[in-house]
């Protein structure tokens, strides 16, 4: 079941508060179980704290009200500039999280360096891990870069993946694998 099935299921209303580095911080009990269930953020005893990325999806898609330490609102592009001043493939970053989303998949933001998603597919049973790469179409990358990045997923025990955007905002995804 995708987030949009389960729009019907949400809460009426989840407000996390904006906190240093962009990060937004939901304190709810009953807000917290609805993004725990759905694998939102990272829970921090008893508040979620939901990376940039994945609280801007949740703006854009009506989900959540982001606070700033005043108490105000931010709307989606208010929230979306102030995270662009630092971080300026935030565009690019939303559209392929909100890409895995749609298609069903759990997605994590990663911390590596670069741009870069976790996600876990369930199939018959088995969880399948990937780490997800993205790039701008036109960009370019070298040689080395792949070659880090294949390295670091097959490290970690996840599959390669690169996304490449192109200028519309669609989203091509290629398998890396070993040939040998």
């Amino acid at each position: 079941m995708t987030d949009e099935q389960r729009t019907e299921e949400r809460p009426p209303e989840i407000t996390g508060i904006l906190s240093e580095g962009l990060k937004v911080v939901v304190p709810s009990s009953e807000e917290v179980e609805y993004l725990k269930s759905r694998e939102y953020g990272i829970v921090v005893g008893e508040e979620v704290m939901l990376e940039p990325v994945e609280a801007l999806y949740l703006v854009k898609r009506g989900i959540l009200k982001v606070k700033d330490q005043e108490g105000k609102t931010l709307g989606f592009e208010e929230y979306l500039l102030k995270i662009a001043e630092k971080d300026g493939d935030i565009w690019i970053k939303l559209e392929v999280y909100s890409d895995l989303r749609k298609r069903g998949l759990q997605v994590k933001p990663g911390y590596a360096e670069g741009l870069v998603f976790l996600l876990d597919r369930k199939k018959k049973g088995k969880v399948k891990g990937y780490m997800v790469y993205v790039f701008r179409e036109g960009v370019k990358i070298g040689f080395p870069e792949l070659e880090k990045a294949f390295t670091r997923a097959i490290e970690s025990g996840r599959e390669p993946v690169v996304a490449i955007v192109d200028k519309e905002g669609n989203v091509s995804y290629y398998v890396m694998s070993k040939m040998m």
